[in-house]
């Protein structure tokens, strides 16, 4: 969570940042309140900000409330994780703060305490091997705002934490398995033969794209479009297909769910079989639910046994490959940023 209080809108997010519309009313309801109350003059509207406003005391307490918060770090079956840095940053009266911590103790815990803050966040820093979860960073507010402010502010001014030592606040991070060296290609847009010609993408050193003749490790990808080259008009259904192949080998779709928080996957191993050599994706232009592209995932396998993942974005000019490839002969694709090596695809 990104922390609510920065330099510029320290002086007014206490008292803006919950300051919601109030939830709508029918036309009818609306009508009659504002027959019974008539619109508010400036002065008015000046008058009801300020309101808002704590005072020069209320300020001073709210940026000095004593900080005490106790927290652990957990991996997602629980087991204690000792040693991890939390970073705990906060707001001051001209810039943000930052404090490293580490959790110490035989169960995980973490506990801060002699800072004083109104509020603070918490971020777990992610050790190789493990990902973050929807807890690895969480924000607390410490001061205590008056019942002025609260009412002022509709009590939209969220809820003080209140330190447990005996029930400290969970932070977890989730370790995903090993992860093999990957190298990384990633093909950009190229402009396709609408006539079937087919185009091959190699993954062999060094790269190429556009071969005459397929080598062991790559793809092959053929287009039929009717549209014409010279129409840059508006979009309209024209009949379009795009085939990729994988010669001697296969592919199949890539239906595996994604860690939600983090947008990719904690686990992948390509599967051993159900690979097809060629698969079609066909638009005609009668087709009800007709659309100029696709975005898909897929695994692949080449004739030696060697496995890959990719991104292949198709529309009826042209393709666009992102790809993963384990040249080992492991089925494991496992994208870990520090174990990939980079490509570049070449004329």
């Amino acid at each position: 969570m990104v922390l609510l209080l920065v330099v510029l809108l320290l002086v007014t997010s206490f008292w803006n940042r919950a300051n919601h519309k109030p939830v709508a009313v029918s036309s009818t309801v609306a009508g009659y309140n504002e027959k019974l109350q008539p619109p508010l003059t400036e002065l008015e509207r000046h008058e009801a900000r300020n309101a808002r406003k704590p005072t020069a005391e209320e300020w001073k307490r709210i940026m000095e409330a004593p900080v005490e918060f106790y927290g652990k770090v957990v991996d997602q079956d629980d087991k204690p994780l000792v040693g991890i840095v939390i970073r705990c940053s906060w707001p001051d009266m001209t810039s943000l703060d930052r404090l490293d911590v580490k959790s110490t103790a035989p169960d995980g815990r973490f506990e801060v305490s002699g800072r004083k803050a109104p509020e603070m966040s918490f971020g777990v820093m992610l050790p190789d091997g493990y990902r973050k979860t929807a807890t690895t960073q969480q924000t607390f507010l410490f001061a205590d705002y008056s019942d002025r402010l609260r009412q002022a502010n509709n009590a939209h001014l969220g809820t003080k934490h209140l330190p447990n030592p005996a029930n400290p606040v969970v932070f977890r991070i989730k370790k995903i398995g090993p992860a093999d060296v990957l190298h990384k290609v990633h093909q950009g847009a190229d402009l396709l033969p609408r006539n079937g010609t087919p185009r091959s993408y190699s993954y062999s050193e060094p790269t190429a794209k556009g071969l005459a003749q397929p080598r062991v490790h790559s793809l092959e990808v053929r287009l039929v479009s009717e549209k014409d080259p010279d129409d840059n008009a508006q979009i309209v259904p024209r009949s379009w297909s795009m085939r990729i192949r994988v010669p001697g080998g296969g592919l199949q779709p890539l239906e595996v769910e994604k860690n939600p928080v983090t947008g990719d996957y904690d686990e992948l191993d390509a599967p051993a079989g159900s690979y097809q050599e060629e698969m079609a994706f066909d638009y005609p232009e009668s087709m009800p639910e007709w659309r100029p592209q696709f975005d898909k995932d897929f695994f692949f396998r080449f004739p030696d046994n060697t496995y890959g993942r990719a991104t292949i974005s198709g529309d009826w000019e042209r393709v666009r490959i992102q790809s993963l490839y384990n040249p080992s002969g492991s089925r494991n694709l496992l994208y870990d940023e520090t174990k990939v090596i980079e490509l570049k695809m070449t004329p």
